[in-house]
This record gives C-alpha cells, structure tokens and sequence, in this order.
C-alpha cells in the first residue's frame, strides 16, 4: 500500500512553505518535492523506508547529505546569505521510524528554524491538526495561510494524514514544551506544503541557536485513530495524567454554573432543577473586591463562607475564580513581581491583560511569568488563606492555558511554559 504525496512541478524554492526568509525558516522537505512521491506503508521488516530515504537524499538545494556510520545522514544548508547554519540529521529507528532532527546555528541573532513536508495531496486525503478543538484540512478547507502555535492553539505536538490506504504521523517527543509553530501554504489547489518551525529561546535578539527538535514520520495501514496512538503512547509515557483519586467526584461532574451571588435562597431552586452531587458551582465574583480588581489579592467578601457552607450543606460542589498569572499595577506586591512580567519576544514591551488600556483602568493586570519561584510562592500564600478560610472543592486558574516565549530570557532555570509545569505541581503539592 501506498499513501501518494502528490509531485509538485518542481522543488518549492527555498522559504515559499514557510514564511519569510527573515523569520528563520529554512527548506528541509520530506515529501515529493523531487523523485518517487510515496511514503510507503511500512510493516517492520525494514528500519525504515529506503525510497523516502533515497528522496530526501536527493534534494539537492538542501546541500550535500553526508552519510554517517549508523546509517544515518547529514545535510547542511546555509540560510540568510551563509549567516546561519541549518543541520538536520536523517535516521532510521525502529521498525518503520523515519526521524528528522533539526539545529540552527546563527552567526546572528534569529526567531528560530524550520523545515517544510511539501506536496501533501489534498485530493486523495487531508491532514488532520489537534488544535482549536480539532481541525481537518481537505480540497475543500485547505486552510491556506493558517498559522499555529504550539501550546497555545496548536495543542499537541503532532499531525496525521489520512488517505484510503492509510495515514501517516508526524509527531515530537520534545519534552521541554519549546515554542513551535505549524503553518499552511500551497502551490496549487491539490497540494498543500505543511512549514513546521522551532522558536529560539527568547529573547531573539540575543538569541544564539535553536533547540534541536526531534521529529518522527511513520506511516500506518490503518486510520487516523490508530496512527494517533503511537503519539497518545508517548504522551502517557513522559506526561502522565495527573490522577483524581483523591477526588473522586470530579468524574461525576455533570453541569457547572457560574455564580455571582451570595443569595442562599438560590441554592434550593438550583437544587430542584440539577442533581447537586453533580453539579459544580463557579463562583466568579468572590473576593471583597470587583471581579479582575487588585490581583493577588484574594480576600474573602462578606458572606461568601456562608453560601459556601449553605452550597455543601445541599451536596454541590464549589470552584473559586482565581487568575494564574495577574498582578495588579495598582496592587502593592507588583513593584516587587515587575521584574517578571512578560515581556514580547524581542523583550520591548511588557505584556498582560488590557495592557494597551489606559493606566487608569482597574481590571488592567500584568502577566507575571510562573517561571519565578517568588511569584509562585506569592500566589500560593495569598490564595491558601483563602482556601482555608472557605473550603472550597476547587480552584479556577483563568489565562493559565496559554504559554509565552517571554523576553525576559530563562528564568531560574525555565521557561514559561516550563514554569507553568512547576506553578502546576506547587499547587497540587
């Protein structure tokens, strides 16, 4: 069997798949962009795919692939005026496995590096992207110009193609949570090249290389679902999902319902319409001051104990509204948290909620990267109290699904989206 990865009329010239030439983006491409156009579905016998191989051997803009003792091959290809050095490594890894793993080296600063699957067609099949709750991109939704970031709206690092005769998985097992990016382009409306490309560590300007990102292509006689699993598999393996044993009744969740009240008296109408043992109620608008008001600042308003007691009294179950990452400008701890503010890549401008707004503004808050232990410990202390003075079941951690590749650099060691793993674990713990 073989899954087509339709010719192209001839190679894409570099950058074409993905973006500007200035951006960082360099032209490694596995598929047909010269030579046979298969991925053949692979069933063990060989390492890997040795027509695949023999392509990307002889894309020739690539520079000259060097062949290595394992088996393995090397290509270097100046970018930028040979400024900066891409180096990919070619292998094959266990039955099947093809794996492209990819370094920039600039001579100058650099946003990062990429490489491009060309030729997807489109007419025998479509990619499948785990992003905004899942799209699938067809002849009829090609979905040129789309451009995703991993972790934000591109949620797990991986994609599926799916034709007839099988699919074939593209996926990372980068476990660092480095920022990448997936974006769509064409040369024709029956292919579509798919760009993949790896942000330096910010800041960019003093940015010096590009982490090496490992990517595995492996194709599969069965459908997206079962090309998904080998992904599914690693994700189980290296982030294990955390386990509600200890809080059985989230799996019996049902119904949640935002509250902004301390009216008792609507607890046993809400009781005679939803099963309270399943139903979780948010209470939003909670603390003594207004609702995204003064953060960290997590005092309780008058009255809301006994809403809390009254809810439990009748079986439901209570989730407060925290923010993960906002400070306040107005707030006294923020002098001492402004050095952790997010900044925008290049490090220029601070980042957070209403930013742009008027100072005088007061639900305007900064974003303050989870990657500095004093802010963790801050957020902690301030909303443990809080905790123990009302028991509640839950917490709400609102902006904490997005991650940044924050201008401050590193801090203490991690990344903001590292930082968020630890901020996640401290609250468990």
């Amino acid at each position: 069997k073989t899954m087509v990865m339709r010719p192209a009329a001839s190679a894409p010239p570099p950058f074409t798949s993905a973006g500007p030439t200035r951006s960082g983006h360099a032209p490694i491409v596995a598929g047909a962009a010269s030579g046979s156009a298969s991925i053949k579905v692979l069933n063990g016998a060989a390492p890997y795919d040795k027509e695949l191989w023999s392509l990307v051997a002889s894309l020739g803009w690539l520079g000259a692939a060097t062949p290595e003792a394992d088996g393995g091959l090397v290509s270097q290809h100046a970018i930028f005026g040979g400024t900066e050095v891409l180096t990919a490594r070619f292998t094959g890894e266990g039955p099947g496995i093809f794996v492209i793993r990819a370094k920039s080296f600039p001579a100058e600063p650099s946003g990062g590096a990429g490489w491009v699957i060309a030729g997807m067609d489109v007419d025998a099949g479509h990619l499948i992207v785990p992003a905004m709750t899942g799209v699938v991109f067809d002849k009829t939704h090609p979905g040129v110009n789309a451009y995703l970031e991993y972790p934000n709206t591109w949620h797990a690092q991986m994609i599926v193609y799916e034709a007839a005769a099988g699919s074939a998985l593209l996926y990372s097992t980068d476990a660092q949570l480095y920022s990448k990016s997936l974006r769509i382009s064409t040369r024709g409306r029956s292919t579509i090249d798919v760009g993949i490309h790896t942000q330096a560590v910010a800041p960019w300007p003093s940015s010096t290389s590009v982490p090496t990102i490992e990517w595995r292509l492996k194709a599969y006689s069965g459908t997206w679902r079962v090309a998904a699993q080998t992904y599914k598999d690693w994700l189980l393996a290296n982030r294990p999902p955390v386990s509600n044993a200890n809080h059985p009744w989230v799996s019996s969740i049902r119904n949640v319902v935002g509250v902004t009240t301390t009216d008792t008296s609507q607890l046993t109408s809400l009781a005679a319409q939803l099963a309270p043992s399943q139903t979780l109620l948010y209470l939003i608008d909670w603390r003594s001051v207004p609702y995204d008001y003064n953060y960290p600042d997590y005092t309780p308003k008058a009255g809301i104990a006994a809403f809390i007691t009254a809810a439990h009294t009748l079986g439901f179950k209570v989730m407060l509204h925290t923010d993960y990452v906002g400070v306040s400008p107005g707030n006294p701890d923020y002098a001492s948290m402004q050095p952790y503010q997010v900044r925008t890549t290049d490090g220029s401008q601070l980042m957070g909620w209403r930013w742009d707004w008027p100072v005088s503004e007061p639900t305007r808050f900064a974003f303050i990267n989870p990657a500095a232990s004093a802010y963790r410990s801050l957020w902690i202390a301030r909303v443990t109290a809080a905790v123990n003075a009302l028991s509640p079941d839950a917490l709400h951690l609102d902006i904490s699904a997005p991650t940044y590749n924050d201008g401050n650099g590193v801090i203490e060691g991690r990344t903001y989206a590292q930082g968020s793993v630890q901020f996640h674990q401290d609250i468990i713990s």
